[in-house]
């Protein structure tokens, strides 16, 4: 698994979530290798909120999957992105 570090963007998933909803998150802080603090940014409502001691999803059990809050990495994206050859920026 790609190590988190501050200032990378990740996924959270949360406690009762609709099937698919992710909320755009930072992070803020590593805990440790799996575990991250995070500064989430809701699309549709109030100011972002902190979230600390989140663990990755590869890390719950089947359980703790069902019932508790996660962070992933997002999926990367083929096709939409355009890379300039000349100055090798996206």
């Amino acid at each position: 698994m790609q190590m988190p570090s501050i200032g990378r963007i990740v996924h959270f998933i949360p406690l009762s979530t609709e099937e698919g909803e992710r909320i755009a998150a930072i992070v803020t802080g590593v805990v440790s290798g799996t575990k991250v603090n995070l500064k989430l940014f809701y699309d549709t409502h109030g100011s972002p909120m902190w979230i600390g001691n989140v663990p990755h999803r590869d890390n719950l059990n089947p359980e703790m999957r069902a019932g508790g809050h996660y962070w992933e990495w997002p999926p990367r994206v083929e096709g939409d992105v355009q890379f300039h050859p000349r100055t090798g920026a996206f």
